[in-house]
C-alpha cells in the first residue's frame, strides 16, 4: 500500500492551496506593481545583477534574460514559479509527483520560448 502522509507536514503551508493562474497574477503582482513590495523592497529581494540567490528566492539568466525562481516540494508534490521582471513572464509548474524536474522543465520551456521570439523579432527585422 502506498505510504500515508503524516499531516503535521502541512504546517509549513499554511494549508493554503492556489492555481497555477493564481500563483501567475502573485508574481505579477510581486514584480510589477507596488501593491505588495515597493521598489526598494523588491531590490532588496532580487539583489544585484551578479546575484544567484536573493531574498528567499533564486536568481538565474536563461537567454540573457533575468529570472527570479522558488521552488517547493512536499510528499507528492512539487513546484517552480519563474518570473522574468522584465519581460513581465511568468512560468508556473504544478506537480503532483515528489520529485518531478520542475526546475528543469521551467528551464527548458524558458529557453525554447525566448529562443523562438529571438527567432521571430529577427525575421520582423
Amino acid at each position: 500500500s502506498p505510504p500515508t502522509l503524516d499531516p503535521s507536514l502541512l504546517f509549513a503551508t499554511g494549508d493554503l492551496y492556489s492555481t497555477a493562474v493564481d500563483l501567475t497574477k502573485f508574481q505579477h503582482f510581486l514584480f510589477e506593481s507596488e501593491i505588495i513590495l515597493n521598489e526598494q523592497m523588491r531590490a532588496k529581494m532580487v539583489g544585484d545583477a551578479k546575484a544567484t540567490h536573493g531574498l528567499g528566492v533564486n536568481v538565474i539568466s536563461i537567454k540573457g534574460r533575468r529570472a527570479v525562481w522558488k521552488t517547493g516540494h512536499l510528499a507528492g508534490f512539487a513546484n517552480i514559479a519563474m518570473h522574468f521582471p522584465r519581460e513581465d513572464f511568468t512560468i508556473v509548474i504544478l506537480s503532483n509527483k515528489d520529485h518531478a524536474p520542475v526546475e528543469a522543465l521551467a528551464n527548458r520551456i524558458a529557453s525554447a520560448t525566448f529562443s523562438f521570439f529571438d527567432r521571430f523579432r529577427a525575421l520582423k527585422h
